[in-house]
């Protein structure tokens, strides 16, 4: 993880004699820098925060979270490196929105920090154990926010697939700032978003039989 010329480094193994706890033998408790300046990147199991985190290969977990800790606003960058390695795939989720990028080769992800107390643990390492089979294969129904974080676009696309009757824009107190009754599908939905007050927003979608789907928006300055 990059801010700047600081750097942090968290380490995932998979060992077929290691578990998926605590083990002396393999694992290192992530010791956080006392420099505020510098990032702080681990990988978070059982409560337990690692700087080198060992799993199972016979009994590899679902997900692992990632936890951000940063104190500064501004760009950053994680860089994975390994990938290659790992027999099954690996995914990057974003845990605000539930998107997930395929992990290649040196893959890079560059991001902008506004709130440094929500972006904890924004992100998780996914494996391809089926689950990510299931939320892939549900792609196409995804409703799809962007830019995001952004300083003054929100752009909404709502697939074809999906019967919403209402798509709502609230503010983190909850008041409502903008709604659309019966968004047209897949076509590209323009919030006005522009003289909106740096922070968090909420976008709320609504199905005819009364399922509600909830996303995050950043807007930064």
């Amino acid at each position: 993880m990059v801010f700047g010329n600081k750097t942090d480094e968290t380490i995932l193994w998979l060992k077929q004699e290691a578990s998926n706890n605590y083990d002396g033998e393999f694992d290192a408790i992530k010791l956080n820098s006392l420099n505020n300046d510098y990032p702080n990147i681990s990988s978070k199991m059982e409560g337990i925060n690692y700087a080198i985190n060992t799993v199972s290969s016979s009994n590899i977990p679902d997900e692992v979270l990632l936890k951000l800790k940063v104190s500064s606003i501004g760009n950053y960058q994680i860089e994975f490196k390994g990938v290659e390695t790992f027999a099954s795939n690996l995914y990057l989720k974003d845990n605000s929105n539930q998107n997930l990028l395929k992990l290649t080769i040196d893959t890079t992800l560059n991001f902008l920090v506004v709130d440094t107390l929500n972006f904890l643990y924004r992100y998780s390492l996914v494996f391809n154990n089926g689950n990510v089979l299931k939320t892939e294969n549900t792609s196409l129904s995804r409703i799809n926010i962007f830019p995001n974080p952004s300083k003054n676009k929100l752009k909404v696309i709502i697939p074809t697939t999906r019967n919403i009757i209402s798509a709502e824009l609230f503010d983190s107190f909850g008041r409502i700032i903008e709604k659309i009754d019966y968004p047209s599908k897949n076509i590209v939905l323009d919030f006005n978003a522009g003289n909106l007050n740096v922070g968090i927003y909420y976008l709320k979608f609504i199905d005819a039989n009364g399922s509600i789907e909830s996303y995050k928006w950043i807007k930064n300055q």
